[in-house]
């Protein structure tokens, strides 16, 4: 009797451990294809219609991502987030540089908090330059508070402050800063746990008052604005869904459009993608985003959202009832969260990526390292890219 126990209980072990051999074989196997795949983007329509132009790339930290760019007093600024990886990381940082030429950077400030820090701002308000941030303390990204810092000469920033805000909590997450006039500026803002979104205004950049609320529900979350010629307001907003890791049928992007004073909205939903990081600029009356894109999206693991699949930086063209993707620029892994400026018909932007001579999932990307990527386009060629 003993034998026999004896006997399936080295079969039993046998069996675990071929088992536990073959899993791990597997799982090798899928991480060597995510990590040897070669990169997919296509670059004739960039080089044909665009005449893109990588000018430098910037690798401050081990994972540089987030963007913003902007042109004040006739020299560049540029600030992103520099850290371990995407994820919470208690020594992360902001720097800022800035640049005559956008080819050649040089730092101006290294700008910390007690926590995780990211996802900075510009904003041109009066004769300061403010730079917005978000407070995380969240492993995975939650950020709870905005904060704002300035400068008058562009070398020394104040110490970071929590914005104002005219409601009861202050747990709203900016989103970046637009104006008509430079008089009056307005945000969108959204709930730190997700599912709403508001657009606020304020005249001097610290204290800000409600305007409306732009859409709730559905776990929507960071959104950008862009003005049209005759007044009205577009916002594209990232509509998370579900929470699931391998993403949400249901994720998706949607289109809002308000006349002044931008208190009613009207809503359209795009399902081209989940549009992360947006952000809106025109060009002769025509709004473009640069954002995220998943180019390939399943019903099971890699529904849209899914943390398996591709990512790309990506333009599209934006209507009040369309988004159309254009291209796809050189990018891969974790990426996006560009910015842009305009000078003429010359575009200066920026934004992050993985390697791009791999093609890893967008985790493996979220550890791994990150560059930032300053390019510059002719923007004549956008409607040529679009019609392609």
């Amino acid at each position: 009797m003993k034998i026999h126990v004896k006997t399936m209980l080295i079969r039993m072990l046998k069996w675990i451990f071929l088992t536990v051999c073959a899993v791990l074989l597997v799982i090798v196997n899928i991480l060597l294809f995510w990590y040897l795949r070669p990169n997919t983007v296509h670059r004739n329509a960039l080089e044909r219609s665009l005449q893109f132009e990588r000018m430098c790339v910037i690798r401050s930290g081990r994972h540089n991502s987030m963007t913003d760019l902007t042109r004040w007093n006739g020299t560049y600024y540029l600030a992103f987030r520099a850290a371990g990886s995407h994820f919470a990381w208690g020594a992360s940082k902001i720097v800022v540089m800035r640049s005559r030429d956008a080819c050649k950077w040089e730092p101006v400030a290294e700008l910390r908090i007690d926590e995780d820090i990211r996802d900075p701002k510009f904003g041109q308000i009066g004769s300061k330059l403010f730079l917005y941030v978000l407070k995380n303390v969240v492993w995975d990204a939650a950020p709870y508070a905005t904060l704002y810092t300035f400068t008058a000469n562009g070398t020394d920033w104040a110490p970071f402050s929590p914005v104002r805000l005219n409601t009861e909590s202050d747990e709203w997450i900016f989103w970046r800063p637009k104006t008509r006039d430079h008089r009056i500026w307005y945000v969108p803002a959204y709930w730190k746990d997700l599912g709403r979104v508001v657009l606020f205004t304020s005249c001097n950049g610290v204290d800000w008052n409600t305007v409306s609320s732009i859409y709730q529900g559905e776990r929507v979350n960071e959104t950008a604005i862009e003005f049209l010629p005759d007044g009205r307001m577009l916002a594209l907003m990232r509509v998370e869904g579900g929470s699931s890791y391998f993403g949400d049928r249901m994720a998706s992007s949607m289109i809002a459009a308000s006349a002044p004073p931008y208190t009613e909205w009207s809503r359209v939903r795009s399902r081209l993608s989940r549009l992360d990081g947006p952000c809106l600029f025109s060009y002769k009356n025509q709004i473009y985003v640069l954002g995220r894109y998943q180019p390939e999206t399943d019903d099971f693991l890699l529904k849209c959202g899914s943390l398996l699949s591709k990512k790309r930086t990506s333009i599209y063209k934006l209507s009040e009832d369309t988004l159309v993707h254009i291209m796809d620029l050189p990018s891969s892994g974790d990426t996006a969260y560009g910015s842009v400026v305009l000078n003429n018909s010359e575009m200066i932007f920026a934004y992050y990526t993985s390697a791009v001579t791999h093609d890893f999932p967008w985790i493996m990307g979220m550890f791994g390292r990150a560059s930032i990527q300053v390019c510059r386009a002719d923007c004549s060629g956008l409607n040529v890219a679009g019609d392609e």
